[in-house]
C-alpha cells in the first residue's frame, strides 16, 4: 500500500507542488490510499488508478477523455463521486492542478 501513497503524493507533486503549503494534506489507508485535504477526501489511489472526487459536468468530461467510474471491486458498487483519471490527462500537469483544485472545492462543499 505504501506504493500507493507513493503514487499518489508523486502525482500531486507533479501537477500541484505547492498544494501542501496551501492546505492540510494527510493520507489514509484502507486497501486504497485516499487524500484527504483540510480533513476532506478529495483523492483516492489504488489498483483501479488514481481518481478525484469531483462534479457531475466534470466526471462526464473525463469518461468522455477515458476515464472511468471509481469502482473498488470487479462486482462492488460505484463511488459516484468519482472518477477515475486517464493516463493521457495524468501527464497533463496543468490539466490535472485545475482537476484537483476542482475537487478540494467540491469535496469542501458536500
Amino acid at each position: 500500500m505504501s506504493d500507493y501513497k507513493d503514487q499518489l503524493q508523486n502525482i500531486l507533486a507533479q501537477s500541484y507542488p505547492n498544494l501542501a503549503s496551501r492546505h492540510t494534506l494527510e493520507f489514509k489507508n484502507s486497501g486504497a490510499v485516499a487524500g484527504y485535504v483540510d480533513e476532506r477526501i478529495f483523492c483516492t489511489c489504488g489498483k483501479f488508478g488514481f481518481s478525484l472526487k469531483l462534479p457531475s459536468a466534470d466526471r462526464e468530461e473525463i469518461l468522455k477523455a477515458g476515464g472511468k467510474p471509481l469502482q473498488y471491486f470487479p462486482k462492488g458498487h460505484i463511488k459516484k463521486d468519482y472518477a477515475v483519471i486517464p493516463e493521457t490527462l495524468l501527464v497533463d500537469k496543468s490539466s490535472m492542478k485545475a482537476l484537483i483544485k476542482k475537487s478540494i472545492k467540491f469535496a469542501g462543499s458536500v
